[in-house]
């Protein structure tokens, strides 16, 4: 996430000190490795208001580092071999929190189980109450490591709203932050923002199903997303610069099966089998007399939209997306943000997955690849059953002597 002094998406004021002390780049990382412990933050939104918070997930971690001769800072010990979270979590004993806030259910869909304990572990605690636990836990930790905590996000862009609008109180627990994705970002020399997902692959975790899910429509749990991040930051740790850390990037520019940008003025874009992945926009407090599509659009190149529209009646605007992925991303990122003008975006998503399951734009370019070839297939199908019918009866009508003759014409031409 982009670091402004001033943030258009949330206030920063009331806790200046820790947002002007950001981890800037991967030395510096390592270089505060040496003297920190590391708590991941992760929030999870309530339904579709992603301002609001329905769940909470928190790990701490503290690594055993040293300085040599060169002022660099290395394990003690050879990196071990960790293949899965689990392993992590045993070899570092890591302890993670899932906090939710009691009488807020968040959005439908299918979730994912809290990996590092069950039901019994998750804490429900009233809204009011949370950011004096937090704190309370943060307390504790930095007295048992007695060293400096570092707030570890990845794009903690909702994190941070939280903190500003509901948990000041725990800002003054921490020496600085990390953006996780801006470090990988360097240290892959990428231009892009890879997701969390991406980031894991990379590093060679397809193969752990806690790490790397293989139902990506789940939705995620804020304890074991705190997990991944620290599983990324203990691999970063390890590497030297320049790595050899390879991520792809997701194809989001409509070639995929939408070829160019299109402008829906005064309606929804549709149809939904095209805009499967759609963004809903209003700003807060105002309506968007004063945005046009093609500002809608230019305003948000960066997630490449495919389609943008406006209400007719100027309340709402919609943002297609080339992928579910991206989507989430828009909605994560957008969401709270300001515009020019100091007002308030409010995002949501607005996606059906019976129109299709599919997560990324390469699965969605072939699953309406399959889809149209199955239609296809159909279609010979049937024209083949017709055609067969057809010289059925042709044959029938022979055998009786009444077949029709469609021919030349046999006379001589003679009147």
């Amino acid at each position: 996430m982009r670091h402004l002094e001033n943030p258009t998406y949330f206030k920063t004021s009331h806790w200046k000190t820790l947002w002007m002390s950001k981890v800037s780049d991967f030395d510096e990382l390592k270089k505060v490795a040496a003297t920190s412990a590391f708590v991941a933050i992760d929030t999870e939104g309530w339904g579709r208001d992603t301002r609001e918070v329905a769940e909470i997930g928190l790990s701490f971690m503290a690594l055993d580092f040293s300085a040599n001769h060169t002022n660099s800072v290395s394990f003690n010990k050879a990196l071990p071999t960790l293949p899965t979270l689990h392993d992590l979590v045993d070899h570092y004993r890591i302890r993670t929190r899932c906090i939710r806030v009691a009488g807020r259910v968040r959005d439908m869909g299918i979730r994912e189980a809290f990996e590092f304990g069950n039901e019994d572990d998750v804490t429900y605690l009233p809204a009011e109450e949370i950011g004096t636990a937090i704190a309370l836990t943060l307390a504790s930790f930095k007295k048992e490591t007695k060293r400096d905590l570092v707030l570890v996000g990845f794009a903690p862009c909702a994190e941070f709203r939280a903190i500003s609008i509901h948990y000041s109180v725990i800002a003054e627990y921490f020496s600085s932050w990390v953006d996780l994705q801006e470090v990988v970002r360097e240290v892959a020399g990428i231009n892009f923002k890879p997701s969390m997902r991406k980031t894991l692959i990379g590093l060679g975790f397809e193969h752990d199903r806690a790490a790397v899910p293989v139902d990506r429509k789940r939705k995620h749990n804020a304890g074991n997303d705190t997990v991944r991040m620290l599983r990324i930051l203990v691999s970063l740790l390890h590497l030297s610069k320049p790595a050899q850390l390879h991520i792809t990037k997701t194809k989001t520019p409509g070639a995929t099966h939408v070829h160019k940008v299109k402008f829906w003025n005064g309606m929804k874009p549709k149809p939904r089998e095209v805009y499967p992945f759609i963004a809903i926009m209003k700003l807060v407090g105002y309506d968007l007399s004063g945005v046009r599509l093609n500002g809608l659009r230019s305003n948000f190149l960066e997630y490449s939209p495919v389609a943008v529209g406006i209400s007719a009646n100027k309340k709402y605007g919609w943002v297609c997306l080339p992928s579910l992925d991206v989507l989430d991303e828009f909605v994560r990122d957008v969401d709270g943000r300001r515009d020019p003008e100091g007002r308030e975006w409010s995002v949501r998503r607005d996606y059906d997955p019976a129109i299709t399951e599919a997560w990324t734009a390469e699965e969605y370019s072939e699953r309406k690849r399959l889809q149209e070839k199955g239609d296809m297939e159909q279609k010979q199908a049937e024209r083949k059953a017709w055609r067969e019918e057809r010289e059925s009866d042709e044959l029938a009508l022979d055998e009786l002597g009444l077949g029709l003759d469609i021919g030349g014409d046999d006379s001589d031409g003679s009147e």
